[in-house]
C-alpha cells in the first residue's frame, strides 16, 4: 500500500542467515508474495537467492520508470553478488562495460563495484540517492548532492530507515505504529 503509487514494478533485497535473497515484480498484487505460474506464462515476478532468517540490512523499491518497464529492469538491480535500489537518473562517462540491463541504476552499482562513491562521483552526472548491499552484507547508504534522502530512526526496528522523502518516512511509521 506504501508503494502503489509506483506502477512499473516492486522490488526488494534481504541480507538472509544464507545470503541476500529478494523478489522483483510488476504486479503490486505480488510484492513480496510467492507465485506459482504455469511455466507457459510470460513470468510476472523474479526471485532470487534462498529464504532465510533475517540478520542484516533489508531494501525496497517502488518504481516508476524512465526507461524499460519489465523484470530486469526492475529494482533491485542485481550485479556481481551485490543488490542496488536507486532514485534518480544517470548517465555514465567511465569505461565501457557489458551491462546487464538497459537500466540506468545499473551504472551506479557498476562504478560502485569497480571504485567505490569516488568512481560514482568520477564517472557519473545527473543526480542518485540509494542504497547497495554488498556480498559481504553489508549495507551503503549514497546520495550526490541533488538527489533528497530522508533518514530516521525506527525504535520498533532498531534500526535506521532511509526513503527517498519525508512523507514515505512517515507512511512507514505509520505502518510499523511509531
Amino acid at each position: 500500500e506504501i508503494m502503489s503509487d509506483m506502477s512499473d514494478g516492486y522490488g526488494c533485497a534481504v541480507q538472509g542467515e544464507h545470503g541476500l535473497f529478494g523478489v522483483r515484480t510488476l504486479n503490486p498484487e505480488m510484492y513480496a508474495y510467492g507465485v506459482n505460474a504455469p511455466d507457459f506464462c510470460e513470468p510476472i515476478d523474479s526471485h532470487y537467492g534462498q529464504t532465510s532468517r533475517i540478520v542484516g540490512g533489508a531494501m525496497f523499491h517502488g518504481r516508476i520508470s524512465t526507461n524499460v518497464v519489465d523484470i530486469p529492469n526492475t529494482h533491485p538491480i542485481a550485479r556481481d553478488d551485490w543488490s542496488l535500489i536507486h532514485n534518480g537518473v544517470v548517465t555514465h562517462h567511465g569505461e565501457k562495460y557489458e551491462m546487464l540491463t538497459m537500466n540506468d541504476s545499473e551504472h551506479i552499482l557498476y562504478n560502485l563495484i569497480n571504485g567505490g562513491i569516488d568512481a560514482m562521483g568520477k564517472n557519473l552526472t545527473g543526480y542518485y540517492a540509494g542504497g547497495a548491499i554488498d556480498p559481504t552484507g553489508l549495507f551503503h547508504v549514497f546520495k550526490d548532492a541533488i538527489a533528497p534522502l530522508v533518514y530516521a530512526w525506527s525504535e520498533k526496528l532498531d534500526s535506521p530507515i532511509f526513503a527517498s522523502n519525508a512523507s514515505l518516512i512517515g507512511e512507514i511509521g505509520d505502518y510499523l505504529g511509531e
